[in-house]
């Protein structure tokens, strides 16, 4: 008497997944200023070096005391966000009064951007079931 094997192959993976463009952000963080008439800071950035303490650098970023979030009550915060990977950024920040006067610069701060590699794609799982025929 023969037998006879059927065997059913099932693949089920992650096909046609997009991959998105992954950046990277710094999160910067400094004292509050306590002038009365102090109307909200400005966050300057460069992937150069020194080109923030020549001038000439347009701020990336633009708060006012009313719309700006702490991450601790007192402690101004914001946040700069589609950095590229493997690339030094520099960043100051200055705050400007009530009536468009702006403070020197703060001092210069730096991080180098690090993100991690992506999550292994088309993983795929594969599992076989084994039917005897029994005549």
């Amino acid at each position: 008497m023969k037998k006879i094997f059927i065997a059913m192959v099932l693949i089920f993976g992650l096909v046609g997944i997009v991959e998105a463009q992954v950046t990277g952000k710094a999160t910067l963080s400094w004292d509050a200023n306590i002038e009365t008439d102090l109307s909200g800071y400005r966050v300057y950035q460069s992937s150069v070096p020194g080109e923030l303490v020549a001038g000439g650098v347009v701020p990336v970023t633009l708060f006012s005391i009313a719309t700006m979030a702490s991450s601790v009550v007192g402690v101004p915060s914001a946040q700069v966000g589609g950095l590229s990977d493997n690339v030094t950024y520099f960043f100051a920040v200055t705050a400007f009064d009530t009536s468009g006067n702006e403070s020197p610069l703060s001092t210069v701060v730096s991080k180098t951007i690090s993100i991690p590699p992506g999550a292994p794609k088309n993983f795929q799982v594969v599992i076989e079931l084994v039917f005897p025929i029994i005549p």
